[in-house]
């Protein structure tokens, strides 16, 4: 796993900075690859677990909707204009809960982090507790 860790804690070193520490290290993609020799990794429960990219090891708390996001909130909106007491709104509700269905488990089994798969685990639950309220 990737670290740009510096000597100081809490400071991430400069894309063009060789760490302080004594790992080896690399250069590649703008960033330096830090191999640990006392094998440093993420804490649990830091800020940093909970919210670094596990591909890119950048922070990520939100990302551009994707498709399901986007069916979603087209549908929903749709489903209001047109009532949901019509069929049409009723079928576009019913398009709405579906995809955001699709998108949370696609969060809660892919997401780049730990906070993406939590969130994608409390919206399904939440969905699920809504359908079963209907």
């Amino acid at each position: 796993m990737r670290h740009h860790r510096c000597g100081v804690p809490g400071r991430r070193a400069p894309a063009h900075e060789a760490p302080a520490d004594s790992g080896t290290g690399s250069y590649g993609n703008g960033a330096w690859e830090i191999n640990r020799p006392d094998g440093y990794k993420l804490r649990p429960g830091s800020f940093e677990w909970w919210f670094t990219n596990r591909s890119t090891d950048r922070i990520t708390i939100a990302q551009m909707p994707n498709v399901p996001l986007v069916v979603f909130g087209v549908a929903l909106v749709a489903s209001w204009v047109l009532h949901s007491h019509t069929q049409v709104g009723r079928i576009l509700g019913d398009v709405a809960t579906g995809a955001l269905v699709v998108w949370a488990l696609d969060e809660l089994i892919r997401g780049v982090n730990p906070w993406r798969r939590v969130l994608g685990g409390v919206v399904l639950g939440g969905t699920a507790v809504s359908l079963l309220h209907r």
